[in-house]
């Protein structure tokens, strides 16, 4: 390897440093933003239905914050808060998307049935089945809380923050896959500081990189946070799943 080769790394070394720095920070502060509702002791078997639905999403109000901070900082929101309202183009891009992360959810199922891991991935995070167990009534506090507020600060920490960082540096396939693994990686976290096995750990790491694929896919075709927060929120709906599942069962 030449000098010249050596010195035009540097740049995309330093991108990933600061994708992974973001990362550990952003997942540091959405640690903190789950464990102080619990500190108030507003996420127990006895905190009403209509307070858990707000204060489950605490780990995204801290990634949101952490985002909107940073964003802040900078004085780029054109860059990295790229919402506008959703066009045909968009939700035929989730369309894609829901395609593709049943593809990807069959392929990461069979590579963890392969290397004999845990079937279930582990994330200590609130169970999303949660929203259908929830009283009719609560179900707009529900929409508020989870898919207008959850899902876009999630959006905006992962895909609007990391991924726009990465692509500084590199092409859309290479951002795709380390915003994926940047994704997966935050996760692992939390399933680590939730007390998971190795095994559970890794599962959750291989499953979310599928799902940090699809969702990272989807904002480099859109370049819109929106359809990418609204794919993200229908993804934590049971009824949701359960047509993966009839996809998968077609022969």
């Amino acid at each position: 390897m030449t000098i010249r080769e050596r010195i035009r790394l540097r740049p995309r070394s330093r991108t990933v440093l600061v994708a992974l720095a973001l990362t550990l920070a952003g997942s540091a502060a959405g640690l903190l933003g789950a464990m102080l509702p619990g500190s108030f002791g507003l996420v127990t078997a006895t905190t009403p239905d209509a307070i858990y639905v707000v204060s489950s999403r605490g780990v995204q109000f801290g990634f949101g914050a952490f985002a909107v901070g940073y964003v802040a900082y900078t004085g780029e929101w054109s860059r990295y808060a790229r919402f506008r309202r959703p066009g045909p183009r968009d939700a035929v891009a989730v369309v894609g998307a829901f395609l593709a992360v049943v593809a990807v959810g069959t392929a990461t199922d069979a590579l963890i049935a392969t290397l004999g891991l845990s079937s279930e991935p582990v994330t200590g995070t609130v169970d999303h089945d949660f929203v259908w167990h929830a009283r009719p009534a609560l179900w707009p506090l529900v929409l508020v809380a989870w898919v207008a507020f959850a899902a876009p600060a999630e959006e905006l920490f992962y895909r609007g923050l990391v991924q726009t960082r990465l692509r500084a540096s590199f092409s859309a396939g290479t951002v795709v896959v380390l915003s994926g693994g940047c994704f997966a990686l935050s996760h692992a976290l939390f399933s680590v500081l939730s007390g998971a096995g190795g095994a559970a750990v890794a599962t959750t790491f291989v499953e979310l990189f599928g799902a940090g694929l699809v969702f990272g896919g989807l904002y480099e075709l859109s370049d819109n946070l929106v359809p990418v927060a609204a794919f993200h929120a229908l993804t934590w709906l049971e009824p949701i799943h359960a047509i993966q599942r009839a996809l998968v069962a077609v022969p």
